[in-house]
């Protein structure tokens, strides 16, 4: 590996991966058409994240907020207003209101939630009065694991409280982005290249020890960069 040619990179490069390609025409999609809440699931580690904040800086009124575990509505709200650049205080009601009425003033909005299966159900009941108020107005993305399309039907099927409004405002429909086999392979090489690595035995040995962990590979990455 040490006599591999490198390139100096200043900065980590984003490559066009199938993950990148089909989250950005959702976000577009999600954006044109701002009707009820587009929920994408897709494994954890294949890049969504470096995605979302990619296409949030590069394009106008686009925002996003990822969530995690014990995250209460108060916490969401407050973040969802602090990326808009808006006051955070008040009480919840009037925090969701304010958070409406910005975003009914924007131009063409749209907000990514990413890692929404981390929130508990009362966070996410509230995700249906939000896309009432803002429907037809802002664009509403979910980004979560696969866990979250179980959660959503196991919860319709026991009638949990605000579930089947959920599931229905999310049009029943989960879209899966995790990559195929070949689709991920060639994503291993687009990566590769573009962030300096581009001899095809030492490709083909990364994607062996990344094993679908696009983490694994960003380390390997600037392991064998360091080296």
């Amino acid at each position: 590996m040490n006599k591999e040619t490198k390139k100096k990179i200043s900065a980590w490069a984003i490559a066009p991966t199938s993950v990148y390609n089909k989250l950005v025409a959702y976000f577009g999609d999600a954006q044109r058409h701002p009707k009820g809440i587009h929920a994408l699931v897709i494994n954890a580690s294949m890049g969504k994240s470096i995605t979302v904040k990619a296409f949030a800086e590069q394009n106008n009124s686009v925002y996003y907020v990822c969530c995690h575990r014990h995250m209460p509505i108060r916490l969401l709200l407050r973040d969802m207003l602090r990326c808009m650049g808006k006051d955070s205080s008040g009480t919840i009601a009037e925090m969701l209101d304010n958070l409406v009425r910005n975003l009914e003033k924007d131009n063409d909005p749209l907000f990514i939630i990413d890692e929404v299966d981390k929130l508990k159900d009362e966070v996410l009941e509230m995700f249906v009065d939000l896309e009432n108020k803002l429907h037809n107005k802002c664009g509403l993305v979910f980004i979560a694991t696969p866990y979250l399309k179980k959660r959503i039907e196991l919860g319709v099927s026991r009638n949990k409280r605000g579930f089947a409004e959920l599931y229905s405002r999310m049009k029943k429909i989960f879209w899966d982005l995790t990559p195929a086999k070949q689709e991920f392979k060639k994503d291993v090489s687009l990566i590769c290249k573009a962030n300096g690595v581009s001899n095809e035995q030492v490709i083909t040995e990364m994607y062996n020890k990344c094993e679908f962990d696009l983490r694994v590979l960003t380390d390997l990455i600037n392991a064998f960069k360091a080296a």
